[in-house]
Parts: structure tokens; C-alpha cells; sequence
């Protein structure tokens, strides 16, 4: 059975987009892929009309839906799902497909930021799965849905008690040592990391990482997940050698499973990087932030926002130690690839613009500021894409 899985990206460092992704995301239902989409999209619009029955109807635009969440059109997705909620809300509020519908329509709303409507369609459902399935696996993954909005509000008071009830739940279902128990904790760990409060955080990473080590190889990514994270709490902790303790382990378990030239290990290089930075080892730090560029560098495929982002922090680092030709040779660099990112992605970069910017005024090239600022900075303002952590199922 595939546990139920949602993003989690929270920011790695302070400085750099680049993060590691926590949680895959599990539809309920698998839905292949539709080459000739504009044709598949009319028979499904045709179908929906032609429906004989209510439930039939219902059950075309649910897949439908499906279809286009698949997809990630869901702005789309919504009017279909709230098309097929109005026609299941005649069979019945508690009807598990009733309840289905509901939660895909909150998560929806989730996704789309529309927080309002999102959070009362998961009360609504809460409060109807708790009386139709009390202490079940689809109860906890609302709960966990609810407690992800709250946690990207910085609600620990909402989303902590949220995530504990799933963990119970989870517990009575499947024994602590549960894999989503494992995850519950990881969650709340997630939670108190976002909220700046990395002891309390890493309450919930270790009994996450004892779960997860128990569970053996089928867990290896949730268990690089909790080291990284356990590693981050411990630098902003100023806990150095914990730190680096922990951020090898991760580099060595990702390494075991991915080769050790893989592209996601550079996330690993990198924090590993910003602690030698801290502890004053600039000469090891160098050596990893390059070694991080190179294995972006030969990737298979061509990432442009983890080469701009590895260029970035070379940049940023040689600025730091004041080596300004070398600072501005990687600021150039990274921007090539920033110019190619999309409007998302260059404004979670914002800072590299910006501090090339400042960079050149510290060395009184102020026109050179003045229009690093025009052609990049008039256009963007920093902000930071709402998080979650473990997502509902569609």
C-alpha cells in the first residue's frame, strides 16, 4: 500500500531557493497520460452531458477532474469538482463519495490559495468523516490536510494538535513504528521548523528518524528527508558538528541510492558548504560548493534552476571572502540560467539580482547597480510560496 505522501519544500538555507522535497504527492487513482488531450477533453465534456443518470454524470466529472488535476490545470479542476460535490450532496452529506469529492474540492481551494474556502471545506468534511469513519486512514489525511493550512499560516496552536490526532490515528491502524506514524512526526517537525523553533523541531525529526530506520530501505528517502532537515535545525542552533554529522549521512545514504555523481546530492554539498562557512573552513567550503556545480553541471538533463541556484552560492560565497572578480564571474553565470527561469522561480531567487546589485555598489559602480536593479529587481518583490506537508488524496 503507498503511503500518503504530500509535498513538503521548506527553505534549506537562508540565501538560496534550492530545497529538497520532503513528500511525493499519491493520486488514489493512477491516471495515465493522454497524448491527443483537446480530444480526450471534448468526449469528456460530451460525456458529462449525455450522462443518463445524476451518478453517472458525477462520476464522468470526478475522472475528469482527476484528468486535470493529473495534468496540474487546477483552476480547471475546480468548477468540475464543485460541479460533481453539488450532485453527490443529493446522495447524501456522509456518502463516501460524497466525503471523496469534498476533500479533493479543499484541496483544490488549497492549492490554489484560496485559504478561506479551503479551511471550511475541511472542517466540513472533518466534521462528517468523524462520524461516518472515525479512527480511519481517510479521517487522518484530512486532518493532515487541515493541519498543512494552518501550518503554512504559522498556526503551530492550530496544526500541532491536528497532526497529533493523525499520528493516533495512524498509531491504533498500524503500531507506532508505522511508516505514517513516522511521517506524522516528521510533519509536526516540518511545522515548529517553519516557525523558528528548531528544539522543539527536532523532538519530532528523531523519534521521525527511528521510524523510518526501522522500517528498512523501502524508507531510505523519508529517513535523507529527516537527516536534512535534523541537520538544518542544528546549524541554525550554531551545533556545527551536529550539523555536518548529519548532512553526511544524508550524503552518504543518497549517494548509496542515486550514484554518487547524482544531481540531488548537491543539496547535501551545499548545506554541508554553508556549515563550513559558519565555522570558518572557507577552504573546505570552496571545495564542496564547486563539487555541488559539478554534479549539477553533468546531470543528465539540464536543470536551470539548480544551476543558476549553485552558481548563485559561489557567487555569494567569494562576495563573503571578497574576491570580487571571482563573485562576479559566478553572478554572470548564474544569471544566464536566471533569465530562463519562469516568473515563479526568478522571484524565489530574488536575491541574486539583488546582491550582484549590492556588490557593485560596494565597489562604486553605481550605474552598473542602478541598471542591475532596472532590468531585474523593478519587476519582482521577495515573497515565499506557501508549504505543505502531507497531501490529501484525490
Amino acid at each position: 500500500m503507498k503511503s500518503r505522501f504530500a509535498q513538503l519544500i521548506l527553505a534549506v538555507y537562508a540565501g538560496t531557493a534550492l530545497a529538497i522535497q520532503l513528500c511525493v504527492p499519491v493520486l488514489a487513482q493512477i491516471v495515465p497520460d493522454i497524448s491527443d488531450w483537446t480530444k480526450a477533453e471534448q468526449t469528456y465534456k460530451e460525456s458529462i452531458i449525455s450522462a443518463k443518470s445524476s451518478e453517472e454524470r458525477a462520476s464522468v466529472l470526478q475522472e475528469f477532474a482527476l484528468r486535470l488535476i493529473n495534468r496540474k490545470d487546477y483552476e480547471e479542476a475546480e468548477p468540475v469538482l464543485a460541479q460533481c460535490l453539488s450532485i453527490r450532496r443529493q446522495k447524501g452529506e456522509s456518502e463516501l463519495s460524497t466525503l471523496q469529492t469534498l476533500s479533493n474540492l479543499a484541496l483544490i481551494k488549497h492549492k490554489l490559495r484560496k485559504e478561506e474556502e479551503a479551511e471550511s471545506l475541511y472542517k466540513e468534511c472533518l466534521a462528517q468523516k468523524r462520524k461516518a469513519c472515525p479512527d480511519s486512514s481517510s479521517l487522518a489525511l484530512t486532518l493532515t490536510n487541515l493541519a498543512n493550512l494552518y501550518s503554512e499560516a504559522r498556526r503551530p496552536a492550530d496544526a500541532g494538535p491536528l497532526y497529533l490526532e493523525a499520528f493516533e490515528i495512524d498509531k491504533k491502524l498500524g503500531g507506532e513504528n508505522h511508516l505514517e506514524c513516522g511521517q506524522d512526526l516528521f510533519n509536526l517537525g516540518g511545522m515548529y521548523y517553519k516557525c523558528n523553533e528548531p528544539k522543539n523541531a527536532l523532538q519530532y525529526f528523531n523519534r521521525a528518524e527511528k521510524i523510518f530506520q526501522a522500517c528498512g530501505p523501502s524508507c531510505h528517502e523519508q529517513l535523507i528527508r529527516v537527516l536534512h532537515y535534523s541537520a538544518l535545525c542544528h546549524s541554525t542552533l550554531q551545533e556545527h558538528e551536529k550539523s555536518i554529522e548529519y548532512n553526511e549521512k544524508a550524503l552518504q545514504l543518497q549517494e548509496s541510492k542515486k550514484g554518487s555523481d547524482h544531481i540531488d546530492t548537491a543539496i547535501h554539498l551545499l548545506n554541508l558548504a554553508h556549515t563550513k562557512v559558519k565555522m570558518g573552513k572557507a577552504s573546505e567550503a570552496e571545495s564542496l560548493y564547486l563539487k555541488a556545480l559539478e554534479r549539477v553541471s553533468n546531470a543528465a538533463a539540464l536543470d536551470e534552476l539548480k544551476m543558476c541556484e549553485c552558481n548563485a552560492e559561489l557567487a555569494n560565497f567569494y562576495r563573503q571572502q571578497k574576491k570580487f572578480v571571482k563573485a562576479e564571474e559566478f553572478y554572470k553565470k548564474a544569471l544566464v540560467h536566471y533569465q530562463k527561469l519562469s516568473k515563479h522561480d526568478k522571484r524565489g531567487l530574488y536575491s541574486l539580482p539583488h546582491s550582484y546589485s549590492v556588490m557593485l555598489d560596494q565597489l562604486k559602480r553605481s550605474e552598473e547597480s542602478h541598471q542591475m536593479a532596472h532590468d531585474y529587481l523593478h519587476v519582482f518583490k521577495p515573497h515565499q510560496k506557501p508549504q505543505s506537508h502531507k497531501g490529501e488524496q484525490h
